[in-house]
């Protein structure tokens, strides 16, 4: 037996294999986020959903389910986009925001606001159609699992690299048919009718006009602020997790600050206590931090920067040359070692008739149990470490989100879930 799902592609994807002919969404990377899902069925639909499509609640018969094969059409690429390498001579030019277009048309151009918000990204994928899904079982009652659990899985999950950044948008299309009375019954395959009905998780949106490109530039300014704060010409913004943790402890020392006064030399107590805490792990954890050298290439010339208003220090710092930090857990149990933690918050963009709804997916599971952890931060290659703090314990991701709201300028409505 066979099921068919279209799937329309909302955001460009970013593929590590782009530069092969027919690259498309892999069924290896589809396939384990979808498993995770229907394990889970009966945490997201009521008992009488699962019994009116045939769907056993019993754990010892789900257990026998056959499993299943799933095929992903090849794509036609419609375009493949890659960001500028930006030096310093390109970005006073005034064309920071180029992306530079790797199609056969090489005049082509288009606008991608942010460059430095791709990292190290080859290239984006657009597709010229919907991407189609073939699943194939011996079992119905797998694929009345699969007709029940995709849907949530797609709306709950992006692809490619970034993805909780909104890169590698998909959704159920919405010619499919598939997902209807062949299989399943009284589901409504509208994304926020699935947030309503069957997903715990905290859901927020904010609309954008304009393309994809007007979209990552607002997911852009929207998370950093959240996190690390906005920094640029005529344009300043604290972090909002910081400010939030001040309200609640109005001594509170983050990392940012401890590591400036590693770098001035200041000299830190022996043993730092509950107001020295690690932060900005909480919305993901990078392995490391880096502060840009304050002597200007050009004239050789040193700007020292402020050191710390926020902490009524007046003092300047000067950075010689480029210093990085690194971040390492001091877990002594390998198996629970922490090396790298995926962002609480996913961007999920969708197509609207006048551009985009930007979904704002809270997932506060990402980050349970990281303030047993404690992290150690060295500078450069020293072998020594600067200091150890931990995260805090009274992190609410919900409540920290409507405080983050309120201070900003975006009109974000919550989505709740129907009782």
């Amino acid at each position: 037996m066979e099921l068919i799902v279209k799937l329309k592609q909302h955001t460009p994807m970013i593929h590590f294999q782009w530069d092969q002919e027919g690259a498309t969404l892999r069924a290896s990377e589809l396939k384990p986020k979808l498993d995770k899902y229907i394990e889970k069925i009966k945490e997201y639909y009521p008992e009488g959903v699962l019994l009116k499509n045939g769907i056993s609640v019993d754990d010892k018969v789900a257990g026998k389910i056959f499993g299943y094969r799933l095929a992903i059409s090849q794509a036609s690429i419609k375009e493949k986009t890659i960001p500028k390498i930006l030096d310093k001579k390109t970005k006073n030019s005034g064309e920071y925001n180029t992306v530079e277009n790797i199609n056969s048309n090489p005049i082509a151009k288009q606008k991608m606001v942010r460059s430095l918000y791709f990292g190290n990204v080859k290239a984006m994928l657009e597709y010229n159609n919907d991407l189609v899904l073939k699943f194939q079982s011996f079992d119905t009652e797998m694929l009345k699992r699969i007709c029940l659990a995709l849907p949530i899985m797609l709306a709950m999950e992006n692809f490619g690299s970034r993805q909780n950044k909104g890169f590698g948008s998909f959704y159920v299309s919405d010619d499919t048919k598939a997902l209807s009375d062949s299989f399943c019954q009284s589901i409504s395959l509208k994304i926020e009718d699935i947030y309503k009905a069957y997903v715990n998780n905290t859901v927020y949106y904010f609309d954008c006009n304009g393309n994809y490109v007007e979209v990552f530039k607002q997911i852009f300014y929207f998370y950093n602020s959240l996190k690390a704060g906005i920094n640029e010409p005529g344009k300043y913004f604290k972090s909002l997790l910081w400010k939030y943790f001040r309200e609640k402890n109005h001594n509170l020392i983050w990392e940012k600050r401890i590591m400036k006064q590693v770098l001035i030399k200041d000299e830190l107590p022996s043993s730092l206590n509950d107001d020295y805490k690690f932060i900005r792990i909480l919305l993901g954890l990078s392995p490391t931090y880096e502060f840009k050298s304050t002597v200007q290439e050009k004239t050789k010339l040193d700007q020292p920067v402020r050191m710390d208003n926020d902490y009524g220090d007046i003092r300047t710092l000067s950075i010689p040359g480029k210093v990085t930090f690194n971040v390492y857990d001091l877990e002594t149990n390998d198996e629970l070692k922490i090396e790298r933690i995926t962002s609480p918050i996913t961007f999920k963009p969708i197509k609207t008739q006048n551009g985009y709804r930007v979904y704002i997916i809270l997932k506060p599971e990402t980050i349970n149990g990281i303030s047993n952890h404690e992290f150690a931060f060295k500078k450069n290659s020293d072998p020594d470490v600067c200091f150890a703090i931990r995260p805090p314990n009274d992190f609410k991701l919900e409540d920290f989100m409507d405080f983050a709201i309120k201070q900003m300028k975006y009109n974000v409505t919550k989505i709740q879930r129907s009782a």
